[in-house]
């Protein structure tokens, strides 16, 4: 959930070959936004998003014994959170463990 308490849920059909889709919202109603799913490899894969707000690119990698998911996001040109200037690029990486 955002610090502004918006808590959207959106679900995609892709079989990851690159090619754009809509997502759906969790109430079935389509979206203006469009996503690209890419895979890089076995354990990885591409996600693109655009939409009239801007976009991003995060990049998912599972690590080989599969206890850790590392998201590299960079955000592309556009306003995605007030505090981004447009033209400025910013990466965030997040990893995460799987907690047995």
């Amino acid at each position: 959930m955002q610090d502004n308490e918006y808590n959207p849920h959106y679900d995609v059909v892709t079989n990851m070959d690159g090619a754009t889709g809509k997502p759906n919202y969790a109430d079935g109603k389509q979206t203006s936004h469009e996503w690209r799913v890419t895979r890089q490899g076995p354990n990885a894969f591409e996600m693109e998003l655009r939409g009239p707000f801007g976009g991003w690119k995060d990049d998912y990698e599972v690590s080989l014994n599969g206890k850790t998911l590392t998201l590299r996001r960079v955000l592309n040109e556009g306003r995605v959170h007030v505090t981004y200037r447009k033209g400025q690029s910013h990466q965030v990486i997040s990893i995460f463990e799987k907690v047995q």
